[in-house]
């Protein structure tokens, strides 16, 4: 099962969400609170309606869960748990990359949640792919330029990049250092693997 969650952080470009439900029939879609005016606006049927309603009023057209606005837990939050409850394997996260900083920050980091299990999330924008570091095949997604990883570990020890610009080998990455920004993939696939450690892997091209 494939979910698109659609949350409220402002953003001038819009567009990716819609191509997201395009390329991804059957999608079921979540939105956190004020995430439903984009919804609306890109004419996306939206399934779930989840919040506090603190920036949105509910949808009438769709099932709502109500929270109250004093907890411990954001709504975006809320969807992604949501998401896992209902089956979802692969979670498109979308509004989360901008607007503010500490939910943006809390939107990266809880990539990593061990409560979400196996389930591939990837959170979006316009110029932006994150997702949760894990060795394995990767493919540029159409239109992203650079890989980038970056270690949320202290150390990330024993990364291999094969098939990129700037391949290493048994690599230990530092969590205040660069060394895995703006590589690229130069063959069919870029082939990562770590030995130890966490972080995030992001695919991005230049904002327009």
């Amino acid at each position: 099962m494939k979910v698109l969650i659609i949350a409220s952080s402002p953003e001038k470009d819009i567009d990716y969400v819609a191509d997201i439900c395009k390329n991804n029939e059957d999608i079921y879609v979540i939105c956190a609170d004020g995430g439903i005016e984009k919804a609306e606006k890109l004419g996306i049927k939206v399934h779930l309606h989840i919040g506090d309603f603190d920036s949105s009023d509910s949808a009438a057209h769709c099932d709502i869960i109500r929270h109250p606005c004093e907890k411990d837990w954001t709504d975006t939050e809320s969807c992604i748990y949501k998401a896992i409850e209902l089956g979802a394997r692969e979670i498109y996260l979308t509004g989360v990359l901008g607007g503010r900083a500490d939910h943006m920050m809390s939107n990266i980091i809880g990539l990593l949640n061990p409560d979400f299990g196996k389930a591939k999330i990837y959170a979006c924008d316009s110029h932006n792919i994150i997702t949760k570091l894990e060795s394995g095949e990767y493919t540029m997604p159409d239109g992203f330029k650079y890989m980038s990883v970056v270690p949320l570990d202290e150390t990330i020890e024993g990364v291999t990049l094969e098939g990129v610009k700037y391949p290493l080998d048994k690599a230990t990455m530092y969590r205040y250092k660069s060394l895995g920004i703006s590589n690229e993939i130069t063959a069919d696939k870029a082939i990562i693997h770590i030995d130890k450690g966490r972080g995030l892997l992001i695919f991005s091209k230049d904002a327009r």
